[in-house]
């Protein structure tokens, strides 16, 4: 069920959960032959969110901005034990399926950056990018105990000043270059005004009750990986407590579509409406788009180009597959370095691209007699990329 806004700038959407709850959503029209944009807030946050990323993006992309269940309008669960993140992923596998999404490009803050990971996990492949807002499968110690001790805690506000002027003294550390206008502003993001005049957190204070049982840490890196050649961007407030620099910096080692982009002067997390996480962003859809283009364009012309190599009288002599399999691959690595991605994952992407095609064989054997001189100057290129001075230092 959808009732577009007096602003009619997004559609109020509701889906139903397994276990009866009803969830609302915002839906920013946009380009349907694109991948649509889905926004997951961080723990105690809601749609609000991301209105500045959603009216900056909806015209050239769908975007959908959820709110998980116990904020915003979503309906408080009645099993506070329902309030992590295995449920949250299968409340929205729910909603795209009612919406027949089948590739996205998640933009996950905190909590909703583990969200993404997991679904990464659950199903890889249907992930056309992401970007991870100052969050990785590892958290600092220091900046969990943070949340721990602040989440849950009732605080009600006559005014909005008064709801600001607090909010600012408990997470000056936050966003310490924030004046009185900025809190006002973050203050309508993460409360409400309650029928009796108050203002209040926008959430279900029973979030906080399974961060009270002692378990057992999960290794994310799996999840992580499964985003596997999709463009992924990954930002780190410069003065965050949850997400080491270590952490980061791993993150955007591991997979050959990460990039890392620090925000300074900002902590755990980037609202996304800095100059930095802006760019970041655009970057990331541009390279979305670009790697939809390869992937079309090389599915396309992949198999003509190859069946006419194949029926060429010439095509006995070993230099024609050769130079086409080599031409492939530059011509898709330049495509991805023109779009701020790594050279290798354009080579992967080409790699992918004639393994689908039925000349994978011949353009194997074609190109095998150079894989040792490859190989080496592959992992050349590895090793002039470490950091010797850092190794020593941890």
């Amino acid at each position: 069920m959808e009732v577009m806004s007096a602003k009619a700038q997004y559609g109020d959407g509701y889906w139903w959960s397994n276990d009866g709850l009803r969830l609302h959503y915002r839906d920013y029209p946009g380009d349907k032959r694109r991948p649509t944009i889905l926004c997951i807030p961080g723990l105690t946050r809601n749609v609000r969110d991301f209105e500045h990323v959603a009216q900056r993006l909806s015209g050239d992309w769908r975007v959908i901005c959820v709110d998980l269940r116990g904020r915003g309008e979503s309906a408080y669960a009645k099993d506070p034990m329902t309030y992590v993140p295995l449920t949250y992923v299968q409340d929205i596998e729910l909603l795209l399926t009612e919406l027949k999404i089948k590739k996205f490009v998640p933009i996950g803050t905190s909590l909703g950056g583990v969200i993404t990971m997991l679904m990464a996990g659950i199903k890889p492949g249907r992930i056309a990018g992401a970007l991870l807002n100052d969050i990785g499968p590892v958290l600092d110690p220091k900046g969990l105990e943070r949340i721990r001790s602040s989440v849950g805690r009732t605080q009600t506000w006559p005014t909005w000043v008064h709801a600001a002027r607090d909010l600012g003294e408990m997470q000056q550390m936050i966003y310490p270059s924030y004046d009185l206008e900025d809190w006002i502003a973050y203050a309508k993001r993460v409360c409400r005004l309650t029928r009796k005049g108050r203002i209040v957190l926008d959430y279900d204070m029973q979030i906080s009750e399974p961060m009270k049982l002692a378990t057992e840490p999960f290794d994310l890196w799996p999840a992580y990986e499964a985003l596997g050649d999709a463009p992924v961007s990954i930002l780190r407030g410069g003065l965050s407590d949850l997400l080491s620099e270590g952490v980061a910096r791993d993150m955007a080692r591991r997979l050959p579509g990460a990039k890392l982009t620090t925000v300074p002067g900002v902590g755990h997390a980037p609202a996304l409406n800095e100059p930095a996480a802006t760019r970041a962003l655009g970057a990331l859809l541009k390279a979305v788009v670009a790697l939809g283009v390869i992937f079309i364009a090389g599915r396309l012309l992949l198999r003509p180009l190859f069946s006419f190599i194949s029926s060429d009288s010439g095509s006995e002599s070993s230099e024609l597959p050769i130079a086409v399999t080599l031409l492939v691959v530059l011509s898709a690595s330049w495509g991805t370095e023109h779009f701020g991605l790594s050279l290798a994952l354009g080579a992967f992407v080409a790699g992918v691209l004639v393994a689908e095609t039925e000349f994978r064989v011949k353009a194997h054997e074609s190109i095998y007699p150079f894989k040792s001189l490859l190989l080496g100057l592959f992992f050349m290129s590895v090793g002039m990329k470490i950091d010797v001075m850092e190794i020593y230092s941890q």
